[in-house]
């Protein structure tokens, strides 16, 4: 144990530093997961919201621990119920796909909700979801979109192709293709691979931006690279179009970009 904790064996945060020192090797310990489960278990019983979140994980990831889903339900819900944003998305996640608990979409949108109303962009996203697959009224069309607008705002890759997707399809918004080309492309950029494609497609197809084929391809490799369907096809198509040094190069620059995002 090391001298930093002598004196602190009751103190909660202490006892979820530990916790994390065992979890990852640091702070004069080794490695030792037992351990961490352990003090992060007396941090946790101790009321300290961090260390509830970081058990609840353990047990439902396996984490140097059996899974546990049960008891991982149990630290999430403490976590939650003590505001972990965090916590309430992965506990509403349990809870819309019955792991561990039997499935109860009202706890699911209640804890979605929760953590999307304190900025969690996947918790956001998730909200989306469920009002996206409900459609029972405009009204939850709108809350659909407005949930995916801030997710994809914040940043979440697949939020912001699902928006695209909505504004090429003009469902609850009037249909905009530059505003779905604007959204390809960031989601595009941080390596969606249908995002690529379909960024590839208007770039060829001079829909929602001006025509360049140049584009066109880079985006095709990209998606080729990430793995999505029909890139080899959409590439073979136009890559008849350029030379052979132009090729060449939207090539090495779609792996080098490519090869960036998988480094992130």
């Amino acid at each position: 144990m090391p001298d930093w904790f002598k004196g602190k064996e009751n103190d909660s945060a202490s006892q979820y530093r530990l916790a994390q020192a065992y979890d990852e090797g640091k702070d004069g310990v080794a490695e030792d997961k037992a351990q961490a489960a352990k003090w992060f278990t007396k941090s946790a019983e101790g009321g300290y919201t961090n260390a509830q979140f970081s058990l609840a994980r353990m047990y439902h990831t396996g984490n140097g621990v059996p899974v546990d889903l049960a008891k991982a339900v149990k630290w999430y819900t403490k976590a939650a119920q003590a505001g972990d944003e965090v916590a309430q998305n992965n506990l509403a996640v349990m809870y819309d796909t019955g792991e561990g608990v039997p499935i109860d979409k009202t706890k699911a949108f209640e804890w979605y909700t929760k953590a999307a109303q304190a900025g969690y962009a996947p918790a956001q996203h998730n909200l989306a979801l469920m009002h996206y697959s409900s459609r029972s009224s405009a009204a939850d069309q709108a809350k659909a979109i407005e949930w995916c607008t801030k997710a994809a705002e914040a940043g979440e890759t697949e939020a912001q192709y699902n928006l695209a997707l909505t504004y090429v399809s003009g469902e609850g918004v009037p249909q905009d293709v530059v505003k779905a080309a604007e959204w390809f492309t960031k989601a595009a950029e941080s390596g969606h691979a249908d995002a690529q494609l379909n960024l590839a497609l208007l770039n060829w197809n001079g829909v929602g931006v001006e025509r360049d084929k140049v584009r066109a391809y880079y985006w095709a490799c990209r998606a080729d690279l990430a793995g999505a369907d029909k890139a080899v096809g959409l590439r073979s198509e136009i890559v008849g179009s350029l030379d052979k040094e132009t090729k060449r190069a939207q090539e090495e620059r779609a792996r080098a970009h490519d090869a960036k995002v998988r480094r992130k």
